[in-house]
């Protein structure tokens, strides 16, 4: 009897301590993953076992689920285990269904051993078994840093700040200090102007999960260069978790009078960050402008192109104003033109900026945005930088002026270059002499052509569209630009013009000599009026762009019959002209026709600028204008007459002593 009893308890040990427990016929066996997997928190395992029918008869309704996996007060909840199939609707006897699943541990998920279990069992609960499911989640310390990108922006001499953001995405405790974050920056620009960098409030400690934020702030000093001043930051808590972000630091030109205030947002369109451009091609800027405001405003915006290397606006244009409504957004558009200028570099750094403000409050509302663009310079690159004709509108009969500015804006020297003048409705076909230009990053990179035409008595009276164009590159390449020409006044029947007497108005001009000081010349002019009416006349200088600097504009008088008057025409000579120079002073009447001219010439020397009228006259004033080019020759001239006739004298004496 005590053998049987023996035997009974023995039996009931063993089932305690087997590690599948079963109701019937129903078991678990071949277990695989579900216990000893070690894991990050947002890992996923996965495992599966085999349910079995040991008795002699089927088994329907078999459901198969998960405990929550539990490590003291923490857990994993059943929900992150997928058991598939979770059922089974029938399991013949001696037959085995194998069921798979994944786990995912959840974020931040404390480390520990969490235990739980996996059971079938048939709707009746009459066959059931169990097996254990357990894991550990290892200790993970890790921090995010939410932004890859912090930019800090403002202009010299000013404290402006950024946020940071990081979030303590492992499972323990993150702490730091100030001593947590290192940078790579270099806060210095090429004279030493420094930018200082404090962080203010950093967090003491983040739990897992949980973001907090802290301050950077930037100090500009007065003076340091317009830039982004950029690296790399390193923030480290004390357990070691790591992450990095880029820190760059704009340094930037006034854009907003007070920075960026209010309540608009500018999104700048078109054209995209890095577009390359080429000087003198026009910049299309699209801006979208959003109001957020609680009433509607009137808006502008501005854009500016900037040279960062040289620390100067390139050009600037501006929107007319426009009505943005409350909650709602309008679109800008604005045409920037790229100069053509010796001094841009194709090597500089050039930002794009553009502003949206309230028209006359713009320190209530101002928003601001920027870009970096590039500007090219090709090799053969001539340009027709204006083309100008005078008069602009002109009867049959008259001559017309046209003045064709070109400009080299290539970094090719260009050689045997030629200008055209061309209209084939008026018949104009003029060519230029073949000319040479320097590169576009000299200063010497452009030049002048000067046509004049008669406007053909038959012609019909319109506009007239005349290209100007370049021929550079050995023929090769051509660039143009026109010029509208007005003909009026011609009718069916052409008249020639009158011919005008040249002693009715007569233009002389005076002192054809004297000392001119610091290059400043004033030109004294006779203008006489020898008709028997009163005359209106416009008197004006021409040809002198290519040696002056600035020079007198046009003037206005009003001559009673046979009446003089004098007028000044004040010149200032450009510092690189030397050598005799030619300008012309004209005569017009209302209608602007010629009606007489005088051509001067003006020799520039070191120490003497001698005024010449009438430059082809070979008489004694163009004597007089050769000798003094320099005033030691005149002397030498005088010496030189002085010995010739000592030298007749004294072959005189000889000869009648003899």
């Amino acid at each position: 009897m005590f053998r049987k009893l023996l035997i009974s308890i023995l039996a009931i040990m063993l089932f305690a301590v087997l590690p599948v427990a079963a109701v019937g016929d129903l078991t678990i066996t071949n277990a695989v993953g579900t216990t000893g997997q070690s894991v990050n928190p947002e890992a996923e395992i996965t495992g599966s076992f085999d349910i079995k029918n040991g008795g002699i008869s089927s088994i329907t309704n078999i459901g198969i689920t998960a405990t929550d996996l539990v490590f003291g007060t923490n857990k994993i909840p059943s929900s992150k285990v997928v058991i598939t199939p979770n059922s089974v609707a029938t399991l013949d006897a001696g037959l085995s269904k194998t069921i798979t699943f994944t786990l995912k541990v959840p974020v931040n998920q404390i480390p520990g051993l969490y235990a739980g279990n996996f059971e079938a069992k048939d709707v009746t609960a009459t066959n059931s078994a169990v097996t254990d499911l357990s894991i550990t989640v290892k200790t993970l310390k890790s921090l995010n840093v939410v932004e890859d990108v912090v930019t800090i922006t403002g202009e010299d001499g000013e404290a402006v700040e950024g946020v940071v953001t990081m979030k303590n995405t492992g499972n323990v405790d993150l702490t730091f200090d100030t001593s947590s974050i290192i940078h790579d920056i270099t806060l210095t620009d090429n004279d030493e102007d420094e930018i200082t960098l404090f962080v203010a409030a950093i967090p003491t400690s983040i739990v897992p999960g949980e973001q907090k934020t802290f301050k950077i702030k930037a100090d500009f000093e007065t003076g340091i260069d317009v830039d982004t001043y950029s690296g790399e930051v390193t923030i480290t808590s004390k357990e070691g978790a790591v992450d990095k972000f880029n820190l760059e630091l704009n340094v930037q030109p006034e854009v907003c009078e007070k920075g960026i205030v209010g309540n608009l947002e500018i999104d700048l369109q078109k054209p995209d960050n890095g577009d390359d451009f080429s000087l003198g091609e026009t910049v299309s800027i699209e801006v979208k402008v959003d109001n957020e405001d609680d009433s509607d405003l009137d808006v502008e915006v501005e854009a500016f192109l900037y040279n960062v290397d040289e620390n100067s606006v390139i050009e600037r244009v501006t929107s007319d104003s426009l009505e943005v409504r409350e909650g709602e957004n309008e679109d800008f558009n604005l045409d920037l033109d790229i100069p053509f200028d010796s001094d841009i570099n194709e090597d500089d750094e050039y930002i794009l900026y553009v502003k949206a403000y309230e028209n006359g409050d713009e320190d209530k509302n101002c928003a601001q945005d920027q870009i970096d663009i590039g500007i090219d310079r090709q090799k053969d690159d001539v340009r027709v930088e204006n083309v100008l004709v005078t008069p602009s509108t002109a009867a049959c009969g008259e001559v017309a002026e046209f003045v064709v500015d070109v400009i080299n804006v290539g970094s090719n020297d260009q050689r045997d270059v030629h200008v055209e003048l061309i209209n084939s409705e008026l018949g104009i076909k003029e060519q230029s002499e073949e000319f040479d230009i320097d590169k576009g990053s000299d200063p010497d990179n452009d030049a002048k052509k000067r046509f004049t035409f008669t406007i053909p008595n038959d012609a019909e009276e319109k506009t007239y569209s005349i290209e100007g164009v370049v021929v550079f590159d050995d023929g090769n390449e051509k660039n143009s630009e026109f010029v509208s020409l007005n003909v009026l006044g011609c009718g069916e029947t052409p008249v020639e013009p009158p011919v005008q007497d040249e002693e009715d108005i007569t233009i002389q001009v005076l002192d054809p000599e004297f000392d001119a000081t610091g290059k400043s010349l004033s030109i004294p002019t006779n203008i006489n009026n020898n008709l028997n009416v009163q005359k209106t006349l416009h008197v004006s200088l021409a040809n002198v762009d290519d040696w002056t600097t600035d020079a007198s504009s046009e003037k206005v008088v009003t001559l009673k019959p046979g009446q003089m008057t004098t007028l000044y025409f004040y010149i200032t000579v450009d510092d690189d002209s030397t050598g005799l120079q030619t300008a012309t002073l004209n005569v017009k009447d209302t209608a602007g026709s010629i009606l007489v001219s005088d051509t001067f010439s003006v020799e520039l020397n070191e120490d003497k600028v001698t005024v010449v009228d009438d430059p082809d006259n070979d008489g004694l004033l163009g004597g007089i204008r050769d000798f003094t080019t320099n005033s030691n020759v005149l002397v030498w001239v005088i010496a030189d007459i002085i010995l010739v006739v000592v030298v007749v004298l004294l072959l005189k004496f000889l000869f009648s002593k003899k």
